[in-house]
C-alpha cells in the first residue's frame, strides 16, 4: 500500500463510527472511483460528533491527487475542500498529530491546486467550484462559507438572509443588475457601476499573474493588496469576495463573477435605513 500505511487505518478504524469508511478508503487507494470518491465524502461528512475522520482522511484524499487523471484531479480537490470546510470549528478537539499532518499537507497541496487552476479551464460549475476549494483551503471560514452558502454563480438570481449592523434580518436580492433589498433597485454604489471585466487567463499563466491582477482589482475598490495567496488567510470577507470574483473573471466567467463584486455595494436596510455593506456582515 502506498498511502494507507498501519497508522492510517488504526486511526480510521479509532474514529469512524461507518466501517464503510475503511472500505472506500482502501477502494480509492487500489483503483480511483468518482462514485467511491463521493461515497467516501458523504461517509466522513456524515459521520456526526467524529469530524475528526477529515483530519485523518483528508491527507489521504490530497496524495491521492498525484496520481490520477487531470479530471479526477478536480473531484478530489473540490471534494476535499467539502470535508475540510465540513471540519471548521472543531481544531480545539484534534490530537497535535492529526492537527499538524493536515496543516502540513493543506499547506504543501494548496499551491498545487492554484497551479491546476490556471492550466485548466472548466465549464461554471466545476470553474465555481474549483475556486471556491482554493479559497478554503486559503482561508477555512470565509471559504467554507462561500462552498456550502448559496453565492452560486449560476442561479439567476439570488437570495441571501442577511443582517444589518442593527441586527434587523433582511434579505438581499443578487443578480446580473447588482444587489438589493426586497422592493429596491439594485444598488449602484462604489462598485456595481464600475465592475472591470478581464480577459481569459493565458495559457501558462502562473501565480504570480493571477496575483497581479487581484491586486490592481483590491486597489481599485480601496481594499488592501496581497504580496501572497497566504495572506488570504488572514483576509476579511470582501478581499476574499474580490479575489473570488476576480479568478471566475479571469476563467472567463465574467458576467457571473460580478455579483461577488456586488457584495461591497452599500445598501440600506429598509427596516432602519441604515446604510451598510453586505460583505462586512457576512459569516456574522
Amino acid at each position: 500500500m502506498k498511502y494507507l500505511d498501519k497508522k492510517l487505518i488504526e486511526t480510521l478504524d479509532s474514529y469512524s463510527f461507518d466501517e464503510d469508511i475503511v472500505k472506500w478508503v482502501t477502494r480509492l487507494e487500489d483503483e480511483f472511483d468518482v462514485n467511491d470518491l463521493l461515497a467516501l465524502s458523504d461517509a466522513v461528512c456524515q459521520a456526526g460528533a467524529c469530524k475528526e475522520l477529515a483530519f485523518a482522511v483528508l491527507p489521504f484524499m490530497l496524495r491521492l491527487s498525484e496520481d490520477v487523471s487531470e479530471e479526477n484531479k478536480l473531484h478530489l480537490f473540490v471534494e476535499s475542500a467539502m470535508i475540510y470546510a465540513y471540519s471548521y470549528e472543531i481544531e480545539d478537539k484534534i490530537p497535535d498529530n492529526l492537527m499538524c499532518c493536515l496543516k502540513d499537507t493543506v499547506s504543501k497541496y494548496r499551491n498545487k491546486i492554484l497551479e491546476y487552476y490556471l492550466a485548466n479551464s472548466f465549464e461554471l460549475t466545476d470553474e465555481y467550484y474549483l475556486v471556491a476549494a482554493i479559497m478554503t483551503f486559503y482561508n477555512q471560514k470565509w471559504g467554507a462559507s462561500i462552498l456550502y452558502g448559496n453565492l452560486f454563480p449560476y442561479e439567476s438570481e439570488i437570495e441571501l438572509d442577511c443582517c444589518c449592523p442593527n441586527l434587523h434580518d433582511i434579505v438581499l436580492y443578487v443578480n446580473d443588475d447588482g444587489i438589493c433589498c426586497l422592493g429596491e433597485q439594485p444598488a449602484t454604489n462604489r462598485s456595481a457601476s464600475n465592475v472591470m471585466e478581464l480577459s481569459p487567463k493565458a495559457d501558462k499563466s502562473n501565480i504570480q499573474e493571477l496575483l497581479d491582477v487581484i491586486n490592481k482589482v483590491l486597489a481599485d475598490k480601496g481594499l488592501h493588496t496581497l504580496k501572497q495567496f497566504e495572506e488570504i488567510s488572514e483576509s476579511e470577507a470582501g478581499v476574499v469576495f474580490i479575489v473570488m470574483g476576480t479568478m471566475l473573471m479571469y476563467a472567463g466567467y465574467n458576467e457571473q463573477a460580478k455579483r461577488y463584486c456586488y457584495m461591497l455595494n452599500s445598501i440600506e436596510c429598509p427596516v432602519c435605513h441604515q446604510k451598510f455593506i453586505p460583505a462586512e456582515q457576512w459569516g456574522r
